[in-house]
């Protein structure tokens, strides 16, 4: 890719990151509710509703991490890049800032 493509790939990670966060956060804030009021359920219950509910933020969470992963710029070469650190014992990764070196 030339440089000017990595440029133009990378402003759009930027702007997808930012909106998967925009969503996350709006999804986050929408979701939390009073439990309080379910006093006249048992105990048990409570715990069964709070472990479900535990979960699903948990998957929430871990879907919108997968498509800001999915949206950075190095995404495409993920399986090249897992198989090269298979490969070898050293590996030098070279990118600029921001474009998934870590999260991938």
């Amino acid at each position: 890719l030339s440089k000017k493509q990595i440029d133009k790939e990378k402003k759009k990670a930027k702007k997808q990151a930012k909106r998967a966060l925009k969503r996350q956060a709006g999804d986050e804030s929408g979701s939390s509710s009073d439990s309080s009021s379910s006093s006249d359920d048992d105990s048990s219950r409570g715990v069964e509703d709070e472990d479900q509910k535990a979960k699903t933020e948990a998957e929430i969470k871990a879907a919108n991490m997968k498509k800001v992963k999915e949206s950075l710029p190095i995404f495409p070469y993920r399986d090249d890049l897992m198989q090269a650190v298979r490969d070898n014992q050293i590996l030098i990764i070279v990118a600029d800032t921001g474009s998934g070196k870590t999260t991938q």
